[in-house]
């Protein structure tokens, strides 16, 4: 949309026939995209409106100040500031604090709690007010460098605890996977580590595959080979979206659709690459000679319509991100199994797509936060 369309759409609604659209009322209650294209038009004031007008809207306000505290944060440092102020002079106090939680500088912030102090926390405790705004989850870097400026105790378990949990959204869709293995068997779970890594910029948290990686390198060290590879013919994968149950996709394959999709697709971006060796992590029974087949197809500039999924993997992992959705589009489902396969590589796909635009489209969950940080979606 264009930012008059955008303006449009919202005057749209003040027709009977528009106002309880399922889109509109969406894009309204539920989602970041919207507030934030209009934050960014200078529009903020209009979606407000629009919004407000809204039972939805209304009926969850903690909710409504989440997605736009959320829609801000994904701003650039400049409009931070006054996307804040507009917001404060609205009402949205808590929206407001989670923006300017996110700048890099949290001098703002710490201001702006002093003389707006949370609900139902210490005015001096600086630093559950900033977990409670989100703010670890909202940065780049979670907590590291603010240690000083929010006094954070040198061992406070329950704490670290609380802290961890708001940074574990940074390893979605595989968090909640771990955390969900854990809850039934006894093993070890590398979450300290990975953050650790991500917060050191030694692991992109926008990349499934390199989250990916990382885990299993890691889980391979803690539990052996053996016991990793019976977790993951045991447990699926939930792929979160749009609500909180999870679209759950089998493990195994997810982990080693990861390995091959690294392995493979440098082919397609230089038609002079060599094939490479079989993953080490793959598994035994994994279908590679297929998937390097499809890989040196595509390589050639050739699609091979007799293996769809693997075509829409490798695609997507290579950035073709239209060529990979097309590709699965044009698969006709003959069976309800059909139907649910397509259903559950759509998922997976969009996911992931999700998962590098700042998961804009994707705010309900328990704290609707971003899932990492990056420039311009």
């Amino acid at each position: 949309m264009t930012p008059q369309e955008r303006i449009s759409f919202l005057n749209a609604g003040e027709s009977q026939k528009h106002s309880q659209d399922r889109t509109r009322i969406f894009l309204l209650t539920m989602s970041s995209a919207l507030p934030r294209a209009l934050m960014k038009d200078g529009n903020l004031q209009a979606f407000l409106k629009a919004a407000e007008s809204s039972p939805s809207f209304a009926a969850s306000r903690a909710t409504s100040e989440k997605i736009l505290g959320l829609a801000g944060a994904s701003l650039s440092e400049l409009q931070k500031s006054p996307t804040a102020q507009q917001l404060d002079q609205a009402g949205y106090v808590n929206a407001a604090a989670t923006i300017l939680a996110s700048k890099v500088d949290i001098g703002e912030w710490i201001a702006y709690r002093k003389s707006h102090p949370a609900e139902d926390v210490d005015p001096a405790d600086l630093l559950m007010t900033f977990i409670l705004d989100h703010g670890p989850s909202l940065r780049h870097g979670g907590m590291r460098g603010l240690e000083k400026a929010l006094k954070v105790p040198p061992d406070d378990r329950p704490l670290d605890n609380l802290l961890a949990s708001r940074q574990l959204q940074r390893l979605a869709p595989l968090g909640s996977w771990l955390q969900y293995v854990r809850g039934r068997e006894a093993l070890s779970a590398p979450y300290s580590e990975l953050l650790g890594e991500i917060d050191a910029e030694k692991l992109d948290a926008r990349s499934v595959d390199d989250l990916a990686v990382a885990l299993v390198t890691k889980l391979d060290r803690d539990w052996g080979r053996s016991v990793r590879e019976q977790i993951l013919a045991k447990y699926p994968v939930p792929m979160r979206l749009l609500t909180l149950s999870g679209n759950e996709f089998p493990a195994k394959l997810f982990f080693d659709t990861v390995f091959a999709r690294k392995a493979l697709a440098p082919l397609l971006a230089d038609p002079s690459a060599s094939t490479p060796a079989k993953p080490e992590l793959i598994s035994r029974d994994f279908a590679w000679s297929s998937w390097v087949e499809v890989a040196q197809s595509l390589q050639a500039g050739k699609k091979r319509s007799d293996q769809p999924y693997v075509t829409v993997e490798l695609l997507q992992a290579a950035g073709r991100n239209s060529e990979a959705a097309e590709t699965l589009s044009a698969v006709v489902p003959r069976t309800s199994e059909e139907s649910e396969r397509i259903g559950a590589y759509a998922t997976k796909m969009l996911v992931e797509l999700l998962r590098r635009c700042d998961d804009e489209m994707n705010p309900n969950d328990a704290f609707p936060v971003p899932l990492y940080r990056f420039g311009e979606p």
